[in-house]
């Protein structure tokens, strides 16, 4: 197979700049159609001028090449186009009540409308397809089916009708009426928390009273009872200090 090459003088048109025998496209486009080479004839247009016909003899122009007046080129820079957005993939379906439902109210509308900007006659001779083509009505319900239109920028990227600028908010309203989008609600879950036991609001509100404290029935002092250790008439105690007397009198 034959490898493709780029024509010398296209090379030398596009790399001029890099070219430092060249340096100029405009010098290219001399030498490529042998400009210094073409018989003029503004001259014997009119003879009786020198300098030939103003009329026809060819104009000088101030702007040489982007390579030599940079900035008076720069307004012809072109801007890419953006990145046009891709219609979403619908798997097939089976139409049902509210497909064909939203099928019947496309239909009355676009005849509607049809009727309305281009009158009775283009309705009768063209058909309501000069207001929404058969693919977009098509394209509407399966977009709907799948809930894939919602707002007027839907509507465009999925069906690339060149009039959803201007009926889009129509549309809308018809498939959201037949065929609404559901509403998601967001299900939050939390941690299950210790359960605590907090006072009652009747016992919170009651003032706090100050326990009695005991008093001994024994030796009649209050902080303890006869049972205690502490009393001195427990009956521990009394040994205790029985034993203790009997051991001194031993001793002496």
């Amino acid at each position: 197979r034959k490898k493709r090459e780029l024509d010398p003088a296209m090379d030398c048109l596009i790399n001029a700049h890099l070219r430092g025998t060249i340096h100029c496209r405009r010098k290219v486009l001399h030498v490529h159609f042998n400009d210094s080479l073409a018989d003029p004839d503004h001259v014997t247009c009119d003879p009786s001028n020198s300098d030939g016909c103003t009329r026809c003899a060819p104009l000088t122009s101030s702007v040489c090449c982007d390579i030599h007046n940079p900035d008076s080129l720069s307004h012809n820079n072109i801007s890419l186009p953006s990145k046009i957005a891709h219609r979403s993939h619908t798997v097939k379906y089976e139409m049902g009540p509210r497909e064909f439902e939203l099928r019947d109210a496309l239909e009355e509308w676009r005849e509607l409308i049809t009727r309305r900007v281009y009158g009775d006659s283009a309705l009768n001779d063209y058909g309501p397809g000069v207001t929404m083509p058969d693919l977009v009505l098509d394209r509407i319900v399966d977009c709907a089916h799948h809930h894939k239109i919602s707002t007027t920028d839907d509507l465009r990227k999925e069906t690339k009708w060149s009039a959803a600028d201007r009926f889009g908010s129509d549309v809308i309203a018809i498939v959201q009426r037949i065929i609404p989008v559901p509403v998601l609600i967001p299900v939050f879950t939390t941690a299950t928390r210790p359960r605590q036991n907090l006072p009652s609001t009747s016992q919170s509100n009651q003032p706090v009273v100050a326990r009695k404290q005991p008093r001994c029935s024994a030796c009649g002092i209050e902080g303890h009872t006869k049972r205690s250790r502490i009393c001195s008439m427990n009956p521990s105690r009394i040994a205790s200090s029985s034993q203790t007397t009997d051991n001194k009198e031993n001793v002496c």
